[in-house]
């Protein structure tokens, strides 16, 4: 019987390399070459490992050596070069951009073999003539600074090292996507995280909330001001002539009058009416801000119960720079129960 094809997975290959020397090999390669040592066989030795990145090659020793090659496909050629040449390599020709895509150079070791080293040319094939458009992307400041110092490393511009990750997240690999980059680019990019103080994940991004602008924060503070004074219409010059306040949904209150008339019914209900501002974020061009209502119900027909409710206001600001829209909301059930009397409060009257 005849087998054609033997059908079986080849987990990796090794190349061998004659020498006649492990012990000088072993120096050449990991001194001048810079590849670590994996193991050594023998006593002395007559075989060894040694490993650039991921790969290794055996050296075996032989009565007679020469005349084989090997190619490494590597992350930076030319830095790599640099390291051998630095170092006293026998380089046989120099770096330089080969018409199969790759940028490599070939040095000679001690026992004649060419071992050449190359990295593909990301720019490899005919141009594509392109037009760029102005995108009003806004960035967190310490991912802005990671991609600042990330396309400097690479030698790129901020605008083409974004295209290019974001091409590379378009298309899928395996269980996830593409990445653009090699092992030492994400090792640089550990490092910068840290260099950067990025303490969130990738998925980090889904729980952003921009800090707002300065005059923003400032007009926050004085809006909480204004609910703290007893003075509705304070409230009401914080919004545009026409703008409108709803709350939980409600019918919204348009226009100056009718938002101090809302502003009062609160002022009344809680004569001693305090509102801390929890924080203010910034979207696009609404702006979220969050509070906390404390104050005691002594106001016409009130329970004398203590309140303290929590709520937020999405605000659109118009050109004048005051509130044209604010929703506001707070949880009502909530607030309705701190305000009812207990059954004994109730048959005490």
């Amino acid at each position: 019987m005849t087998i054609d094809t033997v059908q079986v997975e080849c987990e990796r290959h090794h190349a061998g390399v004659p020498v006649t020397n492990i012990a000088a090999a072993v120096a050449y390669y990991t001194g001048t070459l810079g590849f670590s040592l994996g193991f050594t066989w023998g006593e002395p030795p007559t075989f060894a490992g040694v490993t650039l990145g991921d790969v290794q090659i055996f050296l075996e020793q032989e009565a007679t050596a020469g005349g084989g090659s090997v190619y490494f496909v590597v992350s930076d050629a030319d830095r790599l070069y640099e390291l051998h040449r630095e170092r006293g390599a026998d380089v046989v020709r120099p770096p330089g951009d080969r018409p199969w895509g790759l940028r490599d150079y070939t040095i000679r070791d001690p026992y004649g073999h060419r071992l050449t080293f190359g990295h593909y040319i990301p720019t490899a094939g005919p141009p594509i003539l392109i037009e760029r458009v102005e995108v009003p992307v806004r960035l967190e400041t310490r991912v802005a600074a990671v991609l600042r110092d990330l396309a400097a490393h690479k030698g790129m511009s901020v605008s083409s090292c974004l295209e290019e990750t974001l091409l590379h997240t378009f298309e899928p690999y395996g269980d996830g996507v593409a990445s653009p980059h090699t092992r030492q680019d994400l090792r640089y990019i550990q490092e910068l995280k840290e260099r950067h103080r990025i303490d969130f994940d990738a998925h980090g991004s889904y729980r952003f909330v921009e800090k707002a602008p300065p005059a923003v924060q400032e007009f926050a503070a004085r809006y909480t001001a204004a609910w703290c004074s007893q003075d509705a219409s304070r409230v009401a010059a914080c919004f545009a002539e026409d703008g409108s306040l709803t709350i939980n949904a409600g019918p919204p209150a348009v226009g100056r009058a009718a938002i101090a008339g809302a502003a009062q019914g609160f002022m009344s209900a809680f004569p001693d009416l305090l509102v801390m501002m929890d924080g203010v974020d910034a979207e696009g061009d609404r702006t979220t801000y969050r509070w906390t209502l404390t104050g005691t119900n002594t106001g016409p027909g009130g329970t004398g119960r203590p309140v303290r409710i929590s709520g937020r206001e999405q605000w659109r600001f118009g050109a004048d720079g005051l509130i044209a829209e604010s929703a506001g909301s707070f949880d009502a059930a909530e607030y309705q129960r701190q305000l009812a009397r207990s059954p004994e409060e109730k048959s005490s009257q």
